[in-house]
């Protein structure tokens, strides 16, 4: 997941396997685009990062978007 303005917009890349990764942009629980990639987590960044820029553009700075960091599965 990576965060962008302060934490009020999300990338999320679900699935780490070559072909069964999705990237969500959400706005905090509203879900704003899905898009399905062939490649894996690691590859799925760079076009995660595009997304947003098209969805909002903008140059991240530490003040308002965050490093990727990784995400543990929910606690039931």
């Amino acid at each position: 997941m990576r965060a962008h303005f302060d934490g009020r917009l999300r990338a999320e890349i679900r699935g780490s396997a070559l072909g069964s990764c999705v990237v969500l942009v959400r706005r905090g629980d509203e879900p704003l685009r899905e898009t399905r990639l062939t490649v894996d987590a690691e590859g799925a960044r760079a076009t995660a990062d595009q997304i947003i820029g098209e969805l909002f553009p903008h140059a991240c700075t530490s003040a308002e978007c965050g490093s990727w960091v990784a995400m543990g599965a929910a606690k039931k």
